[in-house]
């Protein structure tokens, strides 16, 4: 505030959302013994924002020029002006006044179990002001909003056809030039019934080069993966070798390596994918030549 030499002070006290604000506009300019007159107005086109209705309704007053409000309110923002007045002029002074609240933000609900393929929505709710960007974050990085994850609203986003790469922690964040705020909601997926989503297929060949047959499973939980050979558990040995890993998205994917085939390893080889909610399989046969089965009709 730029204070002219023809006033000895101007003094602000301003604090936050609900309390009393004073706003002195003081003189010792006395000339010819003619004492300084104060008032104050607004220039806001809004009447029930004018210094005569915040007097008419009892949340203001002035006492000896200094102009009193309380309970502030956000349409107090904005500038106040003083005039003083004596016989030799006037001047005016504004006072720039930001009336803040603190920043509140939850995110609903926040938890919620949605099954694959369908659709979830979040809704950051929001008090205090000013606020002035919203953004939103998923497990710490920038949400990707595309197709599928759609912001409806600065405050609201929907994602549709639920995939495992949607579950996880997401964030509302709310700032402004004072503070920042944020809110998290987890976003769990439901069980879902183990389904093959790549099966090894028939194969005929000749004994001694190498076979890998591979299966891969999605479903919630992360299933499991089991391979059976006739009927029978496949043994590890150190020709035969099964691995299984987890991907980023939950999906498991399982191989079964055969080194140097013999016509003992050809046979019906299954993939299972066992989980608490349910489980699938898969069988194909492997055929190697010079295998002997014996036909007991003959």
């Amino acid at each position: 505030v730029s204070v002219s030499n023809k006033f000895s002070s101007i003094e602000i006290i301003f604090t936050y959302l609900c309390s009393s604000s004073f706003f002195h506009c003081v003189t010792d300019s006395v000339i010819y013994s003619i004492l300084c007159y104060c008032s104050w107005h607004t220039k806001r086109p809004n009447n029930e924002e004018s210094i005569q209705h915040l007097l008419a309704t009892g949340r203001a007053k002035i006492k000896d020029g200094t102009l009193i409000i309380t309970a502030m309110d956000k349409s107090d923002n904005g500038a106040f002006y003083c005039t003083a007045t004596n016989s030799e002029g006037s001047e005016t002074l504004d006072v720039q006044v930001s009336v803040t609240s603190p920043l509140t933000a939850a995110i609903q609900p926040t938890v919620q179990t949605v099954n694959l393929g369908k659709t979830a929505d979040l809704i950051c709710s929001i008090s205090g002001f000013p606020k002035q960007s919203i953004s939103w974050l998923k497990d710490g990085q920038p949400l990707r909003s595309g197709a599928r994850v759609r912001l409806l609203s600065k405050e609201h986003i929907r994602i549709t056809s639920i995939t495992k790469e949607d579950k996880g922690m997401y964030q509302c964040m709310v700032k402004n030039d004072i503070e920042s705020v944020q809110a998290t909601a987890e976003l769990r997926l439901g069980e879902v019934a183990p389904q093959l989503i790549y099966k090894f297929i028939e194969q005929t060949m000749q004994p001694g080069p190498s076979v890998s047959l591979k299966c891969s499973a999605t479903g919630n939980p992360t299933p499991k993966i089991i391979w059976h050979l006739d009927g029978f558990p496949l043994p590890n040995n150190d020709r035969l070798m099964i691995g299984q890993y987890v991907t980023m998205f939950g999906d498991v994917i399982s191989h079964v390596n055969i080194s140097a085939v013999k016509s003992e390893d050809g046979g019906d080889y299954e993939c299972k994918a066992i989980s608490r909610a349910g489980e699938a399989s898969h069988t194909a046969r492997l055929n190697i030549y010079g295998k002997m089965c014996a036909n007991p009709n003959h």
